[in-house]
Parts: C-alpha cells; sequence; structure tokens
C-alpha cells in the first residue's frame, strides 16, 4: 500500500538480549526501566532509519500497543522532531495500570485474577487457555496460532519492566490540570496551570509542531478499559476511536478492522497534512510517498505480526 513499516524488537524482547548499559562488564539483567526502551527507539530512529533516504526522513508515525504506548508517548514528549504522527492502539494509559487493574478488581475479581496470573506469574507465556483469555477471543485465532504465540511469550518473558521506574517515569507525570498532555498544547497556550514537577524538560519540544495523533480501543478487551482509552485520549488530545475486537487487535481474524481505522486516520490526519505543506512548500513535509510507520510492541509475542497495521 506504499508504506513501509518496521517492527523494533524493543531490549528484552523477540530474543533481544537485555544488556546493562551502565555495567561494563556486560552482564545481563532480568528488568527493563522504560527511559532505556525510549532511548533505544530513538537510536534506532537516528542512526538506522532516518538515514536511509527512501524512508523516514522527515519522522515515522510510530504505532505502540499496549505497554508499548507509554514508550511511544515518552518519545514524543522528548524527541518530538522524530514523530512524524503517533498511534496508540489498546494502549496502557498515561498514568500507567494500577487505577484500570483496581476498576476490574471491583468490577470482575475472577478477570482481576487471571490479569495478575497471566503477566505478575507469567501464566501468559505456558498457558493457552490463559493467553486467549487475557489477548484474543474465544474462537479465534486457532489454537495453533495462539499456541505459537505463547512460545514467543515464552521467550519473552525472559525479562521484564522495572515496574518500580515504569511509575515512577511515566508520561503522566506531565499531565495538565484539564488532562492534557503539557507537551501536545500548542506552544503559545498557557503552560502556567501545567502541574508536572518537570514541566520544562516537556515544554523543551515545543519547538516542534505537535504531530497528528490516533488513539484506539477495543470494546472486548478483557486488559485495557474503555476509561483507560479515554483516559489516553483526553492526554493527547483527540477523540478516541473503538472497534470491536479483542486485546490483540492486530491477530486473529478481524485485524482489519484495526487496520481500517488506522489506515483512515493516516489518510485523514498524516498523508493530508503532509500533501498540504507539501503545497505550501514546508520543506519538512515530502509527501505521503514518505510514509513510514514504525511498529512497537514490547507485549510478548507477536511484534512483526503487530506491524502488518
Amino acid at each position: 500500500r506504499g508504506v513501509t513499516a518496521t517492527a523494533v524488537s524493543l531490549r528484552g524482547t523477540a530474543d533481544s538480549s537485555v544488556v546493562a548499559g551502565d555495567d561494563p562488564s556486560g552482564k545481563t539483567r532480568s528488568k527493563i526501566r522504560l527511559g532505556e526502551h525510549v532511548a533505544d527507539v530513538a537510536a534506532f530512529l537516528d542512526e538506522v532509519l532516518l538515514t536511509n533516504t527512501e524512508t523516514g526522513q522527515d519522522g515515522v508515525v510510530v504505532v505502540a500497543h499496549s505497554f508499548g504506548g507509554p514508550v511511544a508517548m515518552e518519545l514524543l514528549r522528548t524527541r518530538r522532531e522524530l514523530v512524524r504522527g503517533l498511534a496508540l492502539l489498546c494502549s496502557v494509559p498515561p498514568t500507567g495500570n494500577v487505577a484500570m487493574t483496581w476498576r476490574t478488581v471491583r468490577r470482575s475479581p475472577p478477570l482481576a485474577w487471571l490479569i495478575t496470573r497471566g503477566f505478575a506469574l507469567k501464566t501468559a507465556a505456558s498457558s493457552t487457555s490463559d493467553a486467549r483469555a487475557l489477548f484474543f477471543d474465544a474462537d479465534d485465532p486457532t489454537e495453533d496460532d495462539v499456541a505459537r504465540y505463547v512460545e514467543g511469550f515464552a521467550r519473552n518473558s525472559r525479562a521484564s519492566l522495572d515496574l518500580r521506574d515504569f511509575q515512577r517515569h511515566l508520561p503522566g507525570r506531565f499531565a495538565r490540570p484539564d488532562g492534557r498532555a503539557d507537551f501536545v498544547v500548542l506552544p503559545n497556550a498557557d503552560a502556567s496551570d501545567a502541574s508536572s514537577e518537570d514541566t520544562s524538560s516537556s515544554l523543551s519540544s515545543a519547538t516542534a509542531a505537535v504531530p497528528p495523533r490516533f488513539v484506539l480501543g477495543a470494546t472486548r478487551d478483557a486488559i485495557v478499559d474503555r476509561r483507560a482509552v479515554e483516559e489516553t485520549a483526553a492526554f493527547l488530545d483527540v477523540d478516541p476511536v473503538f472497534v470491536d475486537a479483542p486485546h490483540d487487535v492486530m491477530l486473529g481474524s478481524r485485524w482489519r478492522v484495526a487496520l481500517d481505522a488506522l489506515e483512515t486516520w493516516l489518510a485523514r490526519a498524516v498523508v493530508a497534512t503532509s500533501s498540504s505543506k507539501q503545497a505550501h512548500g514546508d520543506p519538512r513535509e515530502r509527501g505521503p510517498r514518505d510514509d513510514t510507520l514504525l511498529g512497537l510492541e514490547p507485549c510478548p509475542g507477536a511484534p512483526r505480526d503487530g506491524v502488518a497495521l
């Protein structure tokens, strides 16, 4: 369809090693910090993708799913010039999963226990029934496909996010009182009511225009509920889009539903904006032929399937 798509295997996923960058011995470890994933993606864009004259000279459209969402939001905050557009699919909200988890506990204790054992006890990396209940529909994908994904989950479970670090460095700390991120507010907007303890660092990227944003949720998502999707959309100052699908919207027979929603947004918000700027001589935009998608999917099992979006 004329769009170059690239999947990134984040540190500690898809058999990528987990090397302690601050450890001269190069020893591997079992915990990964959010900032390391953000830095890895930025380095990839700087050193690999954006050096290719045929892809992404003017930034890329970053597509992130689930726990990839906070990575993408932090990339937008810290390296906005790299991001031509940002699409979040069933993303963990900017304040993390704590409030979302407590809502699930109150709404459905059995589901809360399923999520806890699936992630904390990593049963989703060994049990096809738990993986199916968390990520998929009851009858789709096939058992063979789910078993294949679970094998990927197991490979990716050798390392995990440092959850204490994750909670301390979530993008939600840059939310204004109205729920919007201070880094998506136009530079000439009144930033005096920003609630961050480190507002200056997030506003430092305000010299670059705020790129188009897209937030998609799934009506049958067992993990990320509607309120979490709405929180993410409010944070990025957009209206959310919901599709009839489970959490892993990029897998199973209904993957095209999410794809259609994403393509519609790309055509209207990204390509149309690029074409308009090109027509007005904006040297930063070269039109739709340069569109590049970068997929971030740290949830185990299907980073390359996910990038099919």
